[in-house]
């Protein structure tokens, strides 16, 4: 059976870290969660920061090791889960590219969230040490493009979170 890579894709704070801890962890298949962030935030924690005083100083460096981890689960043919926003097609594309070549052979699946704002934001304020400015984040809304299989995915998922009683921060 193929190795799959689910890339999945929302604005910060939608609900897709939380998705992966309370959904997917408790399922038997073994897969790689692969996330730049976890770089920032393992930076805070050894600092005794917060993700936002540390961002600006570490995220070239999370996008690095975050690509060299992207690789490796890719030459392992390990299932792979992208935990990123991944809002446009030329962000989604610097990642599906690393899937391109005749050897790798994945089944590719894009997963996007979507709240309404009203839950977006009380999910956005439950993350005091995780703050995105305002225009950052509209500007993110507004950058948006929903995945297409033209992109390489053989699958679309939406989820709306909203409807996932039991998935709420």
């Amino acid at each position: 059976m193929k190795p799959f890579c689910w890339m999945l894709v929302g604005l910060p704070g939608v609900g897709k870290s939380t998705y992966i801890n309370d959904r997917i962890r408790e399922r038997t298949i073994k897969y790689a969660v692969l996330s730049s962030d976890f770089y920032i935030e393992r930076e805070a924690r050894m600092q005794g920061k917060t993700y936002n005083v540390v961002f600006k100083d570490t995220v070239d460096w999370a996008q690095k090791q975050f690509f060299r981890d992207v690789t490796h689960a890719i030459d392992q043919n390990e299932n792979i889960i992208i935990d990123r926003t991944n809002l446009t097609v030329k962000s989604r594309a610097k990642i599906l590219n690393l899937f391109s070549s005749d050897l790798c052979d994945y089944r590719k699946a894009a997963v996007v969230f979507q709240c309404s704002e009203a839950l977006h934001f009380r999910r956005i304020v439950s993350r005091p040490d995780k703050i995105i400015p305002l225009q950052v984040m509209e500007s993110m809304k507004y950058s948006f493009e929903m995945p297409t299989e033209a992109e390489g995915f053989d699958s679309i998922t939406i989820i709306d979170c909203d409807k996932q009683e039991d998935f709420s921060v």
